[in-house]
């Protein structure tokens, strides 16, 4: 039997290149145009504060997850600004090593400020289909 689909060794492939690009995050203002057709990263409208650096986060070690659905998940642990005074609207996950592909636009649904203190931005585990799962 033949049935026409992508491989799963092509859809694992993709997220190990996402994984070896050095994804990071950033953080944008209420100001920002951000969406699906979001192409690379931009410092156009990041924020700016003490504590949060322009380009923002790298988001460290990932790791790749099957799903129940019998796809592949992208899951990393959420980043925190340990001490940052910002107020953001949303962020850009992006490949730091691959001249800076959006791969994920996050709006946190209203402003959340931080003032001298932890930024958190949670992340989608694994049950919620991480950051990416094809």
């Amino acid at each position: 039997m033949i049935s026409d689909s992508i491989t799963a060794a092509f859809r694992k492939g993709v997220l190990e290149h996402i994984l070896n690009s050095r994804p990071k995050i950033a953080l944008y203002t209420k100001a920002a145009s951000l969406d699906a057709g979001t192409e690379r990263y931009t410092p156009e409208n990041e924020v700016i504060g003490d504590g949060y650096q322009s380009g923002g986060l790298e988001l460290g070690k990932g790791v790749i997850l099957s799903t129940p659905e019998g796809d592949y998940a992208l899951v990393f642990h959420s980043p925190v600004w340990s001490s940052a005074t910002v107020k953001a609207r949303g962020a850009l996950i992006y490949t730091a090593d691959d001249q800076g592909r959006a791969i994920r636009v996050i709006d946190f649904g209203k402003e959340v400020v931080s003032t001298n203190g932890p930024f958190t931005v949670k992340l989608a585990g694994a049950d919620e289909g991480g950051i990416l799962a094809i």
